[in-house]
C-alpha cells in the first residue's frame, strides 16, 4: 500500500508553501526483504497525479512539464537502469490529491562470478 508519510502538521516539514498552508515532505525508507532484495520507497504528500499521467510516467520524451522544461527522459532511463541493469522493478503508487510514492526492488546479488574468475586468474598466473 501507500507508504504514510504523516499529517501535515507535522513538527519537522521539509518545506512549507504558507498560501497552501501546508506542510510538504519527501521521505526516504528501506529495508529489506526476505527474498533477498533491497525496498526503497521516495514519497511524497504532494498532488499526487492522475492514472493517466501515472500510467505513462516510465515511457520516454514523457513529461508533464512546459515546453523547453524537461526531456521526459529521467524516469525512462531510472526504469532501464533498475529494470535492466540490476533485475530490479521500479514503479509508482499515486492517487491525485494524495501524494505518490515510488517504490524501487533491487536484487541483493553476491558477485560469484567475478570471485571465481578472478581465483581463475590467479591460478593462471601462479602456473605461468
Amino acid at each position: 500500500g501507500m507508504l504514510d508519510i504523516g499529517d501535515e502538521d507535522s513538527s519537522h516539514p521539509l518545506f512549507y508553501l504558507p498560501f497552501t498552508k501546508r506542510h510538504y515532505r519527501i521521505s526516504i525508507t528501506t529495508t529489506t526483504t526476505e527474498d533477498n532484495h533491497v525496498l526503497i520507497c521516495i514519497a511524497d504528500n504532494g498532488c499526487g497525479m492522475t492514472e493517466e499521467v501515472r500510467a505513462r510516467l516510465f515511457d520516454p520524451f514523457f513529461t508533464t512539464k512546459s515546453i523547453g522544461k524537461g526531456t521526459g527522459l529521467g524516469l525512462s532511463i531510472s526504469y532501464q537502469v533498475i529494470v535492466d541493469k540490476h533485475a530490479g522493478e521500479l514503479w509508482c503508487e499515486s492517487e491525485s490529491g494524495k501524494g505518490a510514492a515510488f517504490w524501487i526492488k533491487i536484487p541483493i546479488v553476491f558477485e560469484q562470478k567475478n570471485a571465481e574468475s578472478t581465483a581463475l586468474q590467479e591460478v593462471l598466473l601462479a602456473s605461468t
